[in-house]
C-alpha cells in the first residue's frame, strides 16, 4: 500500500497526537520503522548520545519513489485507510507520522533511501514541514 494522507474522520477519530520527546523515544520509531520494513540488519549510531547525530542503516525494504514526498508528511501513513483499519494493523507504527513528529526535535532530519530495484540510493533533505527540500 502507498503513502497517502487520512482522511479527516479518521484523523479525528485516532489523533494521532503522536509525542516524540526524547532521544530514546526517535531510536525506538527508527528501529520500528526498520523492522516494519522487513530489515533483518539494523545498525544505529548515535553522536554525542543522539544530541548531534543519530543514524539507522538497515537492509529493509526502502521507500518507493511514488511515496518520497509524503513520508514526513503529518497524517500521511501507509498503514490504513479509515478508523477501521486500527483493527488489522499488523506493523508496529506510522512511519510518517513518527518522522513528522521527530521534525519537533531536530535541527536538521536527512534520509537516504533505495529500493532493490534502484540502482542507487538517493539522499533528501526534509524541512520542519516535512517537505522535501533536495
Amino acid at each position: 500500500m502507498s503513502i497517502h494522507v487520512l482522511d479527516t474522520s479518521t484523523i479525528r477519530n485516532i489523533h494521532s497526537g503522536q509525542v516524540i520527546t526524547d532521544v530514546e523515544a526517535i531510536v525506538k520509531e527508527l528501529l520500528e520503522n526498520s523492522l516494519d520494513a522487513h530489515a533483518t540488519s539494523i545498525d544505529v549510531v548515535s553522536i554525542y548520545n543522539g544530541l548531534e547525530s543519530i543514524q539507522v542503516k538497515d537492509n529493509g525494504d526502502g521507500i518507493a519513489e511514488s511515496d518520497r514526498p509524503f513520508i514526513a508528511k503529518r497524517h500521511h501513513t501507509s498503514k490504513l485507510s479509515t478508523f477501521e483499519d486500527l483493527a488489522h494493523v499488523w506493523t508496529y507504527g506510522f512511519r510518517g507520522e513518527a518522522i513528522h513528529s521527530m521534525l519537533n526535535l531536530s535541527n536538521k532530519l536527512t534520509l537516504t533511501t533505495k529500493t532493490k530495484k534502484d540502482t542507487v540510493g538517493k539522499l533528501y533533505d526534509i524541512n520542519k514541514n516535512g517537505d522535501l527540500i533536495k
